[in-house]
């Protein structure tokens, strides 16, 4: 069987795991400081929860009942490791949350915030004739570096985390013979040489 989907899942004190049972399915509840996480566990998937872990498993009676050839055992699999994977991340996010940083790079390039009816504007300053403009979203916090050219962003939602600063890069990509834009702090951009001038 799966050996990810084996794996315990370290639960902090202070993040709370509630399991709720259904008729055919079970929910899990993981709850944080301002997120509570909600995952829909089908059968013959079943959870146990003891003081400090959470884990996966399947009921031993169910080998019994059907017979597992190769075709039905990887999908299997997959769905078992896909629940313990999610399950780590939501406790990840409810713990200690997730964190991405964007670079901004060019002269007189740099990122600032702006409050808007009581919604936050990440600003960028990139070298346009119009400001490049991206609502955040509630639970997203983000900081500045001294000059104002590297941001790093937080929040408890990767998804949410994630799609927001993409569409930021988006905005305003890396040129691919100066390198100016925005990118991912740890994103490599590879520049083409430029067409050489005849001697």
């Amino acid at each position: 069987m799966s050996n990810i989907g084996k794996i315990n899942i370290s639960c902090p004190e202070w993040v709370k795991c509630e399991i709720h049972e259904y008729n055919t399915y079970s929910s899990l509840w993981i709850s944080g400081e301002s997120f509570t996480w909600k995952h829909k566990l089908k059968s013959p998937f079943l959870a146990l929860f003891t003081k400090d872990a959470l884990q996966i498993y399947l009921p031993k009676f169910y080998n019994k009942l059907v017979k597992l050839d190769k075709k039905n055992v990887k999908p299997l699999n997959n769905e078992w490791s896909h629940h313990t994977v999610t399950l780590q991340k939501m406790v990840k996010s409810a713990f200690v949350g997730f964190r991405k940083y964007l670079r901004i790079i060019g002269v007189g390039y740099n990122f600032s915030v702006d409050e808007i009816q009581g919604s936050n504007l990440l600003i960028a300053h990139a070298g346009l004739t119009h400001l490049l403009r991206q609502e955040l979203h509630p639970s997203i916090s983000v900081e500045f570096s001294r000059k104002k050219r590297l941001v790093r962003a937080k929040s408890a939602c990767l998804s949410i985390l994630t799609n927001t600063l993409a569409s930021v890069r988006n905005t305003r990509k890396p040129n691919v013979f100066t390198g100016k834009g925005i990118r991912f702090r740890k994103q490599k951009v590879n520049l083409k040489v430029g067409k050489k001038k005849k001697a």
